[in-house]
């Protein structure tokens, strides 16, 4: 698999610290930012679902298409398995607000909130694109380790913004470039859910993509996730984000 699956996520308050003269919490935050760039990528993953009361639903396979810019982000969402979601498709940007359409034929869309749940899993579309990197707010909270891998906390916030989500706590392999565990909050820092790297794939110049990941949510469900294969060089057509562009030009005209 190529390095595509850093592009999913590719993901604290307590004692005060100094933070390092060597540490910039403003460049960490830049180059995370950075390396979710890409003219176009696919990856395809395998979702497993543990519901609260310990339900098991049937695996999901899905596959997750991107374009990501610095002034525009966009993502293709499109259930693969099981029969229930095969055809099924989201799709969604990032042009300084989220927003986010589900379809089955490019005549019948309908608004997705970026917040809900992805095919009834733990995804959330909003995570995927992971804007609290560009948050004016980035505070250095100190070093730990997670699953053996050196990592800075970061703690990312925005006031007065209409979100779910209001404070992100990041753990970053700053070497490797990628989030080992992202915890994410609401305006009153009620947890509302984790994702944590729990397995990487190698790459070159001492990089890390992800390979499996875990979300648990805040009423203790478990979405797991694996990554199994990726292209970091897929040719994104005019057709690939269609869906978006007509929403786009409706807006337009409504505007009109």
């Amino acid at each position: 698999m190529k390095r595509s699956g850093i592009f999913i996520f590719v993901l604290l308050s307590g004692m005060a610290y100094a933070e390092p003269a060597a540490i910039s919490v403003q460049d960490i935050a830049k180059k995370m930012s950075i390396a979710k760039h890409s003219n176009g990528f696919e990856v395809r993953m395998n979702v497993f679902v543990t519901k609260a009361n310990g339900a098991h639903p049937l695996p999901i396979k899905l596959a997750v298409i991107g374009q990501m810019a610095t002034d525009k982000q966009r993502l293709l969402i499109r259930g693969i398995s099981p029969k229930a979601i095969r055809g099924h498709f989201v799709a969604a940007e990032n042009v300084g607000d989220v927003r986010a359409i589900k379809y089955q034929t490019s005549n019948s869309s309908s608004d997705l909130d970026p917040y809900s749940q992805l095919f009834d899993s733990g995804l959330v579309i909003w995570d995927m694109f992971s804007p609290w990197w560009g948050w004016r707010e980035q505070v250095w909270q100190g070093t730990e380790q997670v699953n053996k891998h050196k990592c800075e906390r970061i703690r990312s916030r925005i006031n007065g913004l209409n979100s779910e989500v209001r404070e992100v706590e990041s753990c970053v392999d700053v070497h490797a470039q990628i989030s080992l565990r992202t915890r994410f909050y609401d305006s009153q820092h009620v947890l509302l859910r984790t994702t944590s790297v729990q397995s990487f794939i190698h790459k070159g110049q001492g990089l890390l993509a992800a390979k499996k990941l875990t979300i648990v949510g805040a009423d203790q469900s478990k979405t797991e996730i694996e990554i199994y294969a990726g292209d970091e060089e897929y040719q994104v057509t005019t057709e690939t984000f269609a869906a978006l562009e007509r929403l786009s030009l409706n807006d337009q005209q409504d505007v009109r």
